[in-house]
């Protein structure tokens, strides 16, 4: 079966459509948002979409359920709503974060999705894209947080376990779950930071 997903294609062994679906959690919108392990508060700008709820369960049906959700909500909405099924361990890193920075701030903070899932057609209608961009399997994510500098966002994004690419930009951040450890744009600086800031310490 093939990881493409979109509003017309079935997933789920053909049992369910995408849109009946991933459509009903998404538009859920939710007074103040909850935020921990394996979850996330998370909104798409340009439609007000907003996810709140866990990303992994238990139950395998209602796992695969959120599972799809979280890939349709970071579907490429420039190009027909096209989607994949996103690598489950950036939403993991996301959760860590968004656990972190509302723990920093007191506060619980929401995350907006700048860009998830992109088509290999339209990355390469992209200035400065990478040609074999992440975000063209579903394993990446460019965001921000609700009154949040992203120097902050970036040198938590920095410091998580395991994550693969940091990007710091003017106005995301951008993480990814890609091979090695990368580090490009402002986020090459705050990781320098932070080296000297442990190495002080001693």
């Amino acid at each position: 079966m093939s990881n493409v997903l979109s509003r017309r294609s079935l997933i789920l062994g053909g049992l369910v459509s995408a849109a009946t679906l991933a459509a009903p959690a998404v538009v859920r919108a939710t007074p103040t948002g909850t935020v921990g392990p394996d979850r996330l508060w998370i909104q798409r700008p340009e439609t007000g979409e907003i996810l709140n709820h866990p990303f992994v369960s238990r139950d395998n049906r209602v796992h695969r359920q959120a599972w799809a959700s979280y890939s349709y909500f970071w579907r490429d909405i420039k190009d027909g709503g096209q989607a994949v099924w996103m690598d489950p361990r950036l939403l993991v890193h996301l959760s860590r974060l968004q656990v972190e920075i509302s723990r920093q701030r007191g506060e619980e903070v929401l995350l907006y999705l700048n860009s998830g899932y992109r088509t290999v057609e339209r990355n390469a209608r992209i200035e400065g894209a990478a040609q074999r961009s992440l975000h063209c399997v579903g394993c990446a994510a460019d965001f921000f947080g609700r009154n949040v500098p992203h120097r902050t966002l970036l040198t938590i994004a920095d410091a998580l376990p395991q994550v693969g690419g940091v990007g710091g930009y003017s106005s995301f951040t951008h993480i990814d779950t890609g091979a090695g450890t990368r580090r490009w744009g402002t986020a090459v600086a705050v990781r320098d930071h932070r080296l000297e800031a442990q190495r002080a310490r001693g």
